[in-house]
């Protein structure tokens, strides 16, 4: 993978090559280094930008978090348990369940179907990383 300083770097190359005097090369060089600084400056407030906003959206979805678990409504305030609880009896039946059910009534031709583990991890590491991610705050404070 190329980074713009490879760029630039081949930049300079072809000016070397391509113009004819001296100073036609030394005025596109530098123009070429200020396009350079300008872009990365851009880049790095573009950076800075979306890390503000970064931070705006975790501050508004704790909000939101805070608010769902502090509902009267039961759905509202257990819906992420729930998912939580899924996940782990879809984990159980995937790894421990199904093996001993195939295992087991194979000689009778039954074979219960594997869950997308894919799917299923995914789900399952974003709810244990934003819980850790959650830890991790407390800790730092």
């Amino acid at each position: 993978m190329f980074g713009i300083d490879d760029i630039i770097n081949t930049g300079l190359k072809i000016i070397d090559k391509v113009l004819p005097d001296q100073k036609s090369k030394d005025e596109a060089k530098i123009k070429l280094l200020e396009l350079q600084q300008n872009g990365a400056i851009k880049l790095e407030e573009f950076k800075l930008e979306k890390d503000k906003l970064d931070t705006q959206l975790a501050v508004g979805q704790t909000e939101v978090n805070k608010i769902e678990a502090s509902s009267q409504d039961k759905y509202a305030s257990r819906w992420r348990p729930t998912i939580g609880w899924v996940c782990a009896l879809s984990f159980a039946y995937d790894f421990i369940l199904r093996p001993l059910l195939n295992g087991s009534l194979s000689k009778y031709g039954l074979n219960f179907p594997q869950l997308d583990s894919a799917t299923l991890s995914s789900l399952t590491f974003g709810l244990l990383g934003l819980g850790a991610m959650r830890s991790f705050d407390k800790y730092k404070k």
